[in-house]
């Protein structure tokens, strides 16, 4: 039977959540081989189960990669699979992109009451309140879904339950806020 290291599951536990932050299509590269620090007010792991539960004034970074809340929960599978949780109010996550071809950098900011990341399926839902933004491009909704597959948002202003479920008691909107873009010199009118 493998027996696993508490350092290294604390890592791998920890590594899950970088991913939220990873919205974007282009997350800065260079994050990825940077060590992953963690701050809170109390941490517990139990191996048996494979959960990773920090609670308090949680700051969690890695390279330019930051996520804030006051409670994170990591599952892990026997495959290896990983799923979290970030609860706070609100929950956040911040990231510097690789730079485009014209050098430019940007950031992504997010924020909800929960953040989920599930990375078999390659999915970060925020529920409540959510918000992402890139530069000055900006959406809004109850609950936002990403697909790191398909790298497509899907967003929904109607209140969700824990499993994604519409609940009774309202509608909400969903805002979309898209900067134009700069025409490159020489590009076709």
């Amino acid at each position: 039977m493998l027996r696993r290291n508490p350092n290294n599951s604390f890592r791998l536990a920890a590594g899950a959540l970088i991913v939220c932050s990873a919205l974007a299509a282009h997350a800065e590269q260079a994050d990825r081989s940077k060590p992953i620090n963690i701050e809170a007010d109390q941490a517990s792991l139990d191996q048996q189960k494979g959960v990773t539960v920090y609670e308090g004034n949680v700051i969690l970074t890695q390279g330019t990669s930051k996520l804030t809340a006051a409670k994170l929960t990591v599952n892990q599978d026997k495959a290896g699979n990983q799923y979290g949780t970030a609860i706070g109010n609100p929950a956040t996550f911040r990231q510097r992109l690789d730079p485009d071809s014209d050098g430019k950098v940007e950031w992504i900011n997010g924020k909800g009451q929960r953040i989920d990341y599930d990375n078999a399926k390659q999915l970060v839902t925020i529920y409540d309140n959510g918000r992402v933004q890139r530069g000055g491009d900006v959406v809004t909704g109850n609950v936002i879904i990403y697909d790191g597959k398909t790298q497509q948002f899907q967003a929904t202003g109607t209140r969700s339950d824990a499993h994604g479920q519409a609940m009774k008691g309202g509608k909400g909107r969903v805002t979309v806020v898209i900067q134009p873009r700069e025409k490159k010199e020489g590009a076709n009118k």
